[in-house]
């Protein structure tokens, strides 16, 4: 089962994002997302967040759907809820959508979030230019229609990373958390394989520059 989780963040082209979200198993609207959905006439399964982004006209739309309601003073963001909701239905895998663009420190945040989950489920930020997920072990990375490929460490550094289908590769080589090497490197073959011994490494494709 794919859950789709749509945040608050930015949504350049709301025609794609509706034809991939409806292909989802499961829907989460988190807070200001359920805007999105309203907007592409989609109808959650669940919502999540405390709901101080959401226009009043839209929770009167979704007064329906069931809806798990925080307070909005909290530790956690809305994401991060969201998240943990989704893992309650064990899904096999989760994208979430309207995650970066708007307020840097929200995308930063998202990106952590879901790599405190990717060693339970395959956890993706989707938009219609960008793919970013996190990994700590073997991987294969599929070019589909990226161009740019770069491998970006979460952790202080990622050890002995090795690399076979990208244009610059690297060889038991460490990336660390204050070098920009491994950015907007490129695909040579059709997917690329990733080694790694340790650490947390981000993937971010792009299909621009």
């Amino acid at each position: 089962m794919n859950i789709a989780i749509i945040a608050n963040g930015n949504i350049n082209n709301y025609i794609i994002h509706t034809e991939k979200i409806r292909k989802s198993d499961f829907i989460i609207a988190c807070d200001g997302g359920l805007n999105h959905l309203y907007t592409m006439n989609v109808m959650p399964n669940l919502i999540v967040g405390d709901m101080d982004s959401v226009s009043p006209h839209v929770i009167e739309a979704y007064k329906s759907i069931k809806t798990i309601k925080y307070p909005g003073e909290k530790n956690e963001t809305d994401l991060e809820l969201a998240l943990q909701q989704a893992l309650l239905y064990y899904p096999s895998s989760i994208t979430v959508y309207a995650a970066i663009g708007g307020r840097f420190d929200h995308a930063l945040g998202n990106i952590h979030c879901i790599a405190a989950v990717s060693d339970v489920v395959f956890t993706e930020i989707w938009d219609e230019h960008t793919s970013i997920y996190c990994v700590t072990q073997a991987h294969t990375v599929h070019q589909e229609d990226y161009q740019f490929v770069s491998l970006i460490p979460l952790t202080s550094h990622v050890k002995n990373i090795t690399t076979d289908g990208l244009k610059y590769p690297l060889k038991n080589e460490c990336l660390y958390i204050e070098q920009t090497r491994g950015i907007s490197n490129e695909f040579v073959s059709a997917s690329a394989t990733i080694n790694l011994e340790l650490g947390t490494l981000i993937i971010i494709r792009s299909k621009i520059r």
